[in-house]
C-alpha cells in the first residue's frame, strides 16, 4: 500500500491469476488494491479467479480496497470471475475509494452480484466516477451489469457510458440499484439489450433514489418491468429528458412498473413502441404514485397503457400534467380506488415523432408536443 497516482501501471495484460486469499475467500484475481492509489492505464485483465478451494470471490478482476483513490484508464476487465459465485465478476469496488474510471470495457464477466461491477449495499465515504465506460455482456443474479449500493456519504455519478447485453436470472439486467440513501447519478447512459428473467430488464431500483438523464432505454426484457422497476416504498425514480422504446415485459409494465409504496417521477420524457405481453405499458401496483409531467406515452402495445395493479388493499396514484397520453381516458384502477389525476393540460393526439420507424423520436416542427 501507499502508492500514489504517480505509481503507474501500463500497457500490461494481467491474466490467468488467483488474487489474494484471506480467510478462505478471495480478493483481486488480476489486481488487488488497499491504501493504495496507482494509476492503471491500457491493461487487460482476464481470464482472472477461480473458486477452487474457497467459499467466495471479491472482484474477480480487480479488486479496489478501502483508501484506493485509483484512476483506471483506456484498459479491458474481461471474462473474469464465475457463475453463481461472490461480487463482482470484472471489478469490485469497496466503501472509502474514490475511483476514476475513463474509456474502460468491462466485458462478459460472471458472479452472483454485479456480474460486470459491484458497489456493496453500505458504501460510503466515496464519490466514485465514471466516464465513457462501456459494461457489456456480463452476467449475474441480481445485476448482470453492475450492483449499485450506497449510503449518503458513498455515490456513483457515470456519465457517457454503455450498458448492454447485460443477463440477470434474478433482478436488474443492467442495473441493481438499492439502498435507500443510494441517490446514484447516471447521466447519457445507453441502457440497451439488457435482460433479466424476473424483475427489471434495463434498471431494477430496490428502495434507492437514483436521477437518471438524458438517458435512452431500448431493447430490455423482463417477464415485468422491461425496462425499469422500481420496488419499495423509500424507493424515488427521478427519469428526466430520457426515451424508452423497445423493452418487453412479458407480463406488466413493459416501460415501468411501479411497485410497493415506491415512486416514480417522469420528467420530459418519451414513452413509445414497448411491447407488454399482459399488460401496461406503464404499471403502478401496491400503492405505489407516479408522476408524468411534461411527456409522451404514445403507440405502444398493450391491453391498457396505464393499468393499476390491485395487491394488498392500498390505493396507487397516477398524476399527469402537460403530457401527451394514449388511452388518457381509458387509465384502468384497480379494486384499491386508485388515484388517477389528469387535468385539461393533457391531450391524446398524436404528438408527431420526425421518423419513429427508424426510432427517431425527435419531434417534427409542427408538434402538439412542443411547447409542454
Amino acid at each position: 500500500g501507499g502508492e500514489t497516482s504517480a505509481a503507474k501501471l501500463v500497457g500490461f495484460t494481467l491474466q490467468n491469476g488467483n488474487g489474494l486469499m484471506i480467510n478462505s475467500r478471495r480478493y483481486g484475481g488480476g489486481i488487488y488494491t488497499k491504501s493504495s492509489s496507482p494509476t492503471l492505464k491500457h491493461l487487460s485483465v482476464k481470464n482472472n479467479a477461480n473458486s477452487t478451494g474457497v467459499s467466495f470471490l471479491y472482484g474477480g478482476g480487480i479488486f479496489f480496497g478501502s483508501d484506493s483513490d485509483a484512476i483506471l484508464d483506456s484498459s479491458e476487465i474481461s471474462n473474469n470471475g464465475e457463475s453463481n459465485i461472490g461480487d463482482g465478476g470484472g471489478i469490485y469496488i469497496n466503501s472509502n475509494t474514490d475511483v476514476t474510471f475513463d474509456g474502460v470495457m468491462v466485458k462478459n464477466n460472471k458472479a452472483s452480484f454485479g456480474g460486470g461491477i459491484f458497489l456493496p449495499s453500505k458504501f460510503n465515504n466515496a464519490k466514485p466516477i465514471f466516464r465513457r465506460v462501456e459494461i457489456v455482456s456480463n452476467e449475474a443474479i441480481h445485476g448482470g451489469g453492475i450492483y449499485v449500493g450506497g449510503k449518503s456519504t458513498g455515490l456513483l455519478k457515470m456519465y457517457n457510458s454503455k450498458v448492454t447485453n447485460n443477463i440477470a436470472t434474478g433482478f436488474g439486467g443492467g442495473f441493481y440499484i438499492t439502498r435507500s440513501t443510494n441517490e446514484i447519478e447516471l447521466y447519457d447512459i445507453l441502457i440497451t439489450g439488457n435482460s433479466a428473467v424476473t424483475k427489471g430488464g434495463g434498471i431494477y431500483v430496490y428502495d434507492a433514489k437514483p436521477r437518471i438523464e438524458r438517458s435512452l432505454f431500448e431493447g430490455n426484457a423482463s417477464k415485468n418491468g422491461g425496462a425499469i422497476y422500481v420496488d419499495r416504498p423509500n424507493a424515488e425514480l427521478n427519469l428526466v429528458n430520457s426515451i424508452l422504446y423497445n423493452n418487453t415485459a412479458t407480463e406488466y409494465g413493459s416501460a415501468i412498473f411501479s411497485y410497493y409504496q415506491s415512486t416514480a417521477n417522469i420528467y420530459h420524457t418519451t414513452i413509445s413502441n414497448n411491447t407488454a405481453g399482459l399488460d401496461a405499458t406503464i404499471r403502478p401496483d401496491y400503492g405505489s404514485k407516479i408522476y408524468f409531467y411534461n411527456s409522451i406515452l404514445w403507440n405502444n402495445a398493450a391491453t391498457n397503457q396505464i393499468a393499476f395493479g390491485g395487491t394488498q388493499n392500498t390505493a396507487g396514484r397516477f398524476e399527469a400534467k402537460n403530457s401527451i397520453i394514449q388511452g388518457l381516458n381509458s387509465i384502468q384502477i384497480s379494486d384499491n380506488n386508485d388515484v388517477v389525476d389528469t387535468d385539461n393540460s393533457n391531450f391524446e393526439t398524436d404528438p408527431l415523432f420526425l421518423n419513429a420507424v427508424l426510432n427517431d423520436y425527435t419531434l417534427k416542427n409542427y408538434s402538439p408536443a412542443i411547447g409542454y
